[in-house]
C-alpha cells in the first residue's frame, strides 16, 4: 500500500493537519479510508476524510455553518452582560461573559441574541428591592426612571423567582403594602419611574382620570358616550365591500377617541355590559 501523503501542518479552510490515522480494511473491501486528525481555529478537532480534505470539501469542523459562529458579538452588551469571547461546548456555541456585578458566565449564543440572558443571575439574587434599584435606576429629570427589565412601558422587579412591576415593588418597599382593590399610580404620568415622591395609591377610577390628564386617554368614557356608540353602530348600515357608506368600527375609534379593541368590546357588550337605554 502506498505511503500516504504528508499533510502535517498544511491548512485546508480553518482547519490545520495534525497526523495521519490509518483505516482499517472493511470486510470484502480493497481499499482503506485513512484519516488525517486536525485542528479548528475555533479550538475543535476532527477527523477528516484524505479525499474531502484534499479535495477542499471540508474546511472546518463545521462552525462556519452555524449562524452563531460567524456573529462576533465580543464587547456588545446583553442587558447586564458584557460578551468576552468566543468558546464552543460538544458542536454549541457559548459566549463567555462579564456581568456588571463583576461576575463571570459563560452563556448560550442564542440565549444571548434573544435576550433570554441578561445577567449571570444576579438579577434573582435580590432579597429586596432596595437591593436592586441602585444598579437598575438611573435619574431622567426629575423622574427615577427603572432601567432592567420593561413590559408595557412598565418596568418589571425580579425577587426570589417572582415578578412584579417595579413601580409597585417600590411603592411596598418605601411605604409599605397595598389594599385590596386599589393601585399604585403614576403622578408624573412616567410609567418606569420608581421615585417614592411621584408614587401614590389610589382606585381604578383616579387610575383613569391620570391617564386622561397625560393623554393617553382622549376623554374619559362617560355612559352617555357608551350608549351612543352603541346606538350609531346599530341604527348606521355596516361598511362592507359593497357598502362603502356604511359606519365602522375604524371611525368610531377616531371618533370618540378610542382604540377599536375598547370600541368593539363595547358594541359586544364585554365591557359596560350592565347599560342599558334607559339607564341615562
Amino acid at each position: 500500500m502506498a505511503k500516504p501523503k504528508d499533510l502535517s501542518g498544511q491548512r485546508f479552510g480553518i482547519l490545520t493537519a495534525l497526523r495521519y490515522i490509518p483505516g482499517e480494511r472493511k470486510q470484502n473491501s480493497k481499499r482503506t479510508h485513512g484519516k488525517w486528525l486536525c485542528k479548528c481555529d475555533c479550538g475543535s478537532e476532527i477527523q477528516v476524510i484524505v479525499w474531502s480534505l484534499k479535495s477542499q470539501n471540508t474546511q472546518s469542523c463545521g462552525c462556519m455553518g452555524k449562524p452563531a459562529a460567524r456573529i462576533d458579538m465580543t464587547a456588545q452588551k446583553f442587558g447586564k452582560l458584557t460578551a468576552v469571547h468566543l468558546l464552543r461546548k460538544k458542536n454549541r456555541i457559548y459566549w463567555k461573559c462579564k456581568c456588571d456585578c463583576g461576575n463571570n458566565t459563560t452563556v448560550a449564543s442564542a440565549s444571548l441574541r434573544n435576550g433570554n440572558t441578561t445577567s449571570c443571575g444576579c438579577l434573582q439574587k435580590y432579597t429586596s428591592f432596595s437591593d436592586a434599584i441602585d444598579q437598575n435606576t438611573q435619574w431622567n429629570g426629575e423622574c427615577l426612571e427603572w432601567t432592567g427589565s420593561i413590559r408595557g412601558g412598565y418596568g418589571r422587579f425580579t425577587q426570589k423567582m417572582k415578578s412584579i412591576s417595579a413601580h409597585r415593588a417600590a411603592y411596598i418597599a418605601y411605604h409599605g403594602e397595598i389594599q385590596d382593590g386599589l393601585v399604585v399610580r403614576h403622578l408624573c404620568h412616567n410609567r418606569r419611574c420608581v421615585r417614592k415622591e411621584h408614587l401614590a395609591v389610589g382606585t381604578y377610577k383616579d387610575n383613569t382620570e391620570d391617564s386622561v390628564k397625560a393623554g393617553r386617554i382622549a376623554h374619559k368614557l362617560k355612559p352617555c358616550h357608551v350608549l351612543e356608540i352603541r346606538e350609531l353602530y346599530r341604527s348606521n348600515p355596516k361598511r362592507t365591500r359593497w357598502n362603502k357608506e356604511g359606519i365602522s368600527i375604524q371611525e368610531l375609534a377616531i371618533q370618540f377617541g378610542m382604540s377599536e379593541s375598547a370600541i368593539a368590546d363595547i358594541i359586544k357588550r364585554k365591557t359596560w355590559k350592565h347599560l342599558r337605554s334607559n339607564d341615562v
